[in-house]
């Protein structure tokens, strides 16, 4: 256990601080991996990590599509519908239409995406300049700082795969409100 983390989970014990107190430490690229581990409550790889953040962006298109005012520039200060994105994204309608028609042209289904289809939405929407989805080598980087701090545990994937799989240390989940 690093001395970091006998802090952090010493500091919870006493209540002299708590998991949200822990996360305003957090930058929105480290906050949203955090929370992509705290919301689906079980090991995941890299890969899986920034599906689920495009995931999010998928649900978003297929839900805002033609309902953003077209001159605002949004800045996300809560997750959009999972809890899961922090950071800025610009929703301007202009913008949003534009990545939405050539994701509609190369003949993407919103419905059920590949994984190499996911990838090229983000790789539109960062065109586009509606947000920037950390990378594999951005998130591997996060989840590898976590474990050296000891918020974050990982082990081989068993599928045979060679991939690491990453989960919030389980023992900050007494600490946990959800």
């Amino acid at each position: 256990m690093s001395d970091i983390f006998r802090k952090l989970l010493n500091m919870l014990e006493k209540g002299e601080l708590s998991i949200e107190g822990f996360e305003y430490l957090l930058t929105p690229e480290e906050k949203t991996v955090w929370n992509v581990l705290k919301y689906k409550k079980h090991a995941l790889n890299v890969n899986e990590i920034r599906e689920a953040i495009i995931d999010e962006f998928i649900d978003v298109l297929k839900k805002y599509s033609k309902e953003i005012d077209p001159k605002t520039i949004y800045t996300l200060t809560r997750p959009i519908s999972r809890h899961i994105w922090v950071g800025k994204v610009d929703l301007s309608k202009e913008k949003f239409d534009e990545a939405f028609n050539e994701i509609l042209n190369k003949g993407i289904n919103l419905e059920n995406p590949t994984s190499r289809e996911k990838r090229i939405i983000a790789d539109i929407l960062k065109r586009k300049g509606i947000v920037s989805i950390p990378s594999h080598k951005t998130i591997e980087r996060i989840l590898e700082n976590f474990e050296k701090i000891g918020v974050v545990v990982s082990r081989p994937d068993v599928g045979g795969k060679g991939k690491k799989l990453y989960s919030l240390n389980p023992i900050l989940a007494k600490f946990m409100n959800s």
